[in-house]
């Protein structure tokens, strides 16, 4: 209920007040009009209602909309908001993200239930870090279905969605993943499809020139969103010696979701958020100086994914993009996040908003907790495989979060939340050096994305195809067996020795095959390969 006054003021004719009381905490709002003499109309936006309490607090916060009023005209407000009782009740958004059954993006756009009272947005909006072109259902074509089969890719996009659901879980905590790999492997494309759920990506992915106070200047407007940063390893060229213990500091930092308060500094506002890293160097090959229990923690929030060489794909399947180089594909998906952005994550809101409306408040909590509840479950089946219970969790949401966009429609069903999910865990794990048997990597490996399957192939396969495969399947005299060359063995994470040595793995194998046999002529010339062969059902037992 707005409240009009006049005042004596050379150019001000009348003020206006209206006030508004948050339906979550209770807390109270001003917002002024100044109506000029001259018909213009000057709004502020809202403001505390402590900052009109005095005169002097009056005049410090219309300074920052450019209402100059006269000394007695700053009295007359204080006064008449003091006696105003007018307060109309609803949420008031105080910050963007979540805020009771409405989210606030950072350009001040609301999403919600339907409100007696129209929601109201207190924060400072940023119009420069959002934007919407094209619709939805083409960015689900054009974008969104070209990633699916790139397992990596499809949960890189999990990620950006699991960071809407962060207040819906039990723990209080960021989490991100880091792509590391050579230059040219489609890493910062990934992160523009990322970004392309919420905006323009040169406008939303932050670069990694910025400073330690820049960030935290930045992660409130990421709030429930994910924050995207790229070329992390500037950090560490920046640092020096130092690059170790800083890109650890960074990533306490992002997990925190503000830096460390020092002495007399205020306590700064959290930003709960999922973040994304490109790098070109893992972040513990600049961090061998740290100890191994801060290590450990750095770790366990956020964790590494090495990208294979661009030959193989870089960051996408190299299966699925066979017909294009990894810099076409890049440029393709370039050319339709231009045409096509902004519009994936509000659809996911409002389908949350829609569901909690329909079924009660709760149901996003109970979908969440299901759905983690069950991949920790399945996950927890796999033998002799430690993973550390925050890492676990952490993924788990990732699941949650595509099962959910792809029944909200915001991922097209194409996605496999399972099995990419799967695949960037043992990926993860690989990189912690985790899989503390040699038995148990060969069983993940087997359902690698990069294995080739021939065993209903009619043709040979090439060199070429060997060579950048990880493994190899085949039908032998009704027999499906598994085969390594010494190449692939040499890039798993193990040594080979420990390998073909330990006692499980001799179980399941045939023999080391030799050059140039019939049984082992996968190719259609001379195959020069030396084949580890192994019996695949005895191996998945």
């Amino acid at each position: 209920m707005t409240h009009s006054f006049s005042i004596s003021d050379a150019n001000i004719a009348k003020l206006r007040i209206d006030g508004r009381r948050n339906r979550l905490n209770g807390k109270r709002y001003i917002q002024v009009k100044a109506l000029e003499k001259s018909k213009a109309v000057i709004t502020s936006r809202w403001y505390d209602y402590s900052d009109f309490v005095s005169s002097t607090a009056a005049k410090r916060a219309l300074a920052n909309e450019n209402i100059v009023l006269a000394k007695d005209s700053y009295v007359q407000l204080s006064d008449e908001v003091a006696e105003y009782d007018g307060f109309q009740t609803t949420v008031v958004c105080e910050q963007p993200g979540w805020n009771g059954t409405f989210f606030a993006f950072a350009d001040g756009n609301l999403i919600g239930s339907k409100d007696d009272v129209k929601p109201i947005a207190i924060f400072k909006a940023d119009k420069t870090l959002l934007g919407v072109n094209g619709d939805h259902n083409t960015w689900k074509t054009e974008v969104a279905d070209l990633l699916s089969s790139h397992h990596l890719a499809e949960v890189a996009m999990m990620l950006g969605f699991c960071a809407a659901l962060l207040p819906f879980d039990s723990r209080d905590m960021n989490f991100g993943i880091e792509f590391a790999g050579e230059r040219a492997t489609g890493k910062s494309t990934l992160l523009d499809c990322v970004a392309s759920i919420a905006g323009p990506p040169n406008r939303y992915v932050v670069s990694m020139n910025a400073t330690t106070n820049a960030l935290d200047a930045m992660m409130p407007r990421y709030r429930h969103m994910p924050f995207l940063l790229d070329e992390a390893n500037l950090v560490t060229l920046a640092s020096g010696s130092k690059g170790g213990r800083d890109i650890a500091s960074l990533i306490f930092q992002l997990s925190e979701g503000r830096s460390k308060k020092r002495l007399g500094q205020e306590e700064k506002a959290a930003g709960q958020f999922t973040f994304l890293m490109s790098t070109n160097r893992p972040w513990h090959e600049n961090a061998r100086q740290l100890d191994s229990e801060i290590a450990r923690a750095v770790a366990d929030r956020m964790m590494t994914i090495k990208v294979r060489r661009k030959e193989k794909g870089g960051v996408f399947n190299r299966k699925v993009t066979w017909d294009s180089t990894v810099a076409d594909f890049c440029q393709r998906l370039s050319q339709a996040i231009a045409r096509n952005h902004g519009t994936a994550l509000p659809h996911f809101v409002s389908f949350l908003t829609e569901q909690e409306a329909k079924h009660g408040p709760g149901w996003t909590d109970a979908q969440v907790r299901e759905k983690a509840a069950q991949f920790k479950k399945d996950i927890r089946r796999w033998p002799n495989i430690v993973v550390e219970d925050r890492v676990l969790h952490s993924f788990a949401m990732i699941y949650a979060a595509g099962e959910i966009a792809i029944a909200s429609g915001a991922l097209p069903n194409s996605f496999t939340p399972n099995k990419s999910v799967r695949m960037a865990l043992r990926r993860t794990l690989s990189a912690r050096e985790q899989i503390i048997e040699p038995i148990d990597l060969l069983r993940a490996l087997v359902d690698d994305e990069d294995v080739l399957d021939l065993r209903n192939s009619l043709t040979s396969a090439s060199k070429k195809d060997i060579d950048l495969a990880s493994g190899i399947i085949k039908e032998n005299y009704g027999m499906d067996e598994f085969l390594l060359t010494r190449e692939q063995i040499a890039r798993l994470p193990i040594d080979r020795t420990a390998l073909l040595n330990d006692p499980e793995v001799r179980k399941v194998m045939f023999y080391e095959g030799g050059r140039n046999t019939v049984k082992r002529k996968l190719t259609g010339h001379d195959d020069r390969n030396r084949y580890v062969c192994i019996n695949l059902r005895r191996l998945l037992g």
